[in-house]
This record gives structure tokens, C-alpha cells and sequence, in this order.
């Protein structure tokens, strides 16, 4: 199975950006510009990793996972932030974020948190 990373934020430029990181890490990588489409995606397809803003317009990624949580119990959820508000992490960890990581960030930065969380996909997929 092709390993597959959906990333969310409603800024473009930045989900191309982490796109264009993982060209050569994953197999394909879907990009959304909203939280409402972020749900239309996963319930069409499987996907290893959930790349996602926590501050969106409508519906916030912290929103997002609070639905998404008893849907995809087990799906990783990386949070990308430019805030590194102490609150705002502590509530995305308990909702079931899997990580964050703060704006600005590097390819050095990233890569090594989609390695290990694709690889525990895998993991769980082959075990189930």
C-alpha cells in the first residue's frame, strides 16, 4: 500500500512547501486548504499521517482533530504551529495530536518526524 500524507493549512505557499519536503519521502502526498475539506479526504481514502495548522479560519486544526479523533482513532496527527503557546500545545496533545512542530521550520526538521510516524503507520497496519 503507497504510503500517503494529507497536509492541511490554509495558506498555499505553506502546503506546498511541505509538499515539496516530502516528494522523496512519501508516496503522495495530498494538500487542503481547509479543515472541511481535511474530513472530505479521509473519508475517501486511508491515510499513514495528518499534517495540519492549528490555526485555521472556520474550523481550527484543534477542531478538526476533535472530529477526527473517534473516526481515525489510530491516524499520527503532526501539528504545525507558529504559535508555541504552552496552552495551545497542551490542548492539541490532549486531544490525540501525535507531535507538533513550530513555524518556521526545515526540511531537517520535519523529515525526521514523518519517518517515524509513517513507519508507525505501517506498523500498525501490518499488525491489524
Amino acid at each position: 500500500m503507497p504510503t500517503r500524507v494529507l497536509v492541511i493549512d490554509d495558506e498555499p505557499d505553506i502546503c506546498d512547501i511541505i509538499c515539496d519536503i516530502l516528494r522523496a519521502e512519501v508516496d503522495e502526498t495530498v494538500a487542503v486548504t481547509s479543515a472541511a475539506a481535511a474530513l472530505e479526504k479521509l473519508s475517501e481514502g486511508y491515510f499513514d499521517l495528518v499534517i495540519s495548522d492549528i490555526m485555521m479560519p472556520r474550523m481550527s486544526g484543534l477542531e478538526l482533530l476533535k472530529v477526527l479523533r473517534p473516526r481515525k482513532p489510530k491516524i499520527n496527527v503532526i501539528f504545525v504551529s507558529a504559535s508555541n503557546s504552552d496552552e495551545t500545545l497542551a490542548e492539541a496533545l490532549e486531544y490525540g495530536a501525535t507531535d507538533f512542530i513550530l513555524k518556521p521550520f526545515s526540511k531537517a526538521d520535519l523529515i525526521p518526524l514523518v519517518k517515524k510516524y509513517v513507519a508507525l503507520s505501517k506498523i500498525c497496519r501490518t499488525n491489524t
